[in-house]
């Protein structure tokens, strides 16, 4: 399959630089400062439902790129994300219908 169906940030550096000691370190500090904005980010906002579930959608994001994905595996995770708020019992929008 080569590098077209992985999904990780260590791919996307290695075009750059094809060397294990310089993309493993690279991607992780790139997901670290992700990371730790993300972080910074969730804990001083206000929290409500919309920005939880956006919160939890960013997050699934970011924990794509450090690991090994397949392309298959990363749509099963961006498809699991979207659908989760409509699943509750307050799904319901004012209007009367629901998410879809």
């Amino acid at each position: 399959m080569g590098p077209k169906g992985v999904l990780d940030l260590q791919t996307v550096i290695s075009v750059f630089r094809n060397d294990p000691r310089i993309y493993n370190p690279a991607s992780y500090l790139i997901c670290g400062l992700l990371l730790l904005a993300w972080i910074f980010v969730t804990v001083r906002s206000r929290p409500s439902r919309a920005r939880v579930w956006l919160a939890l959608a960013a997050i699934s994001a970011l924990s794509m790129l450090p690991v090994y994905h397949r392309q298959y595996d990363a749509k099963l995770l961006l498809l699991t994300v979207p659908p989760a708020p409509c699943s509750g019992p307050r799904a319901a929008r004012s209007d009367g219908s629901r998410c879809w």
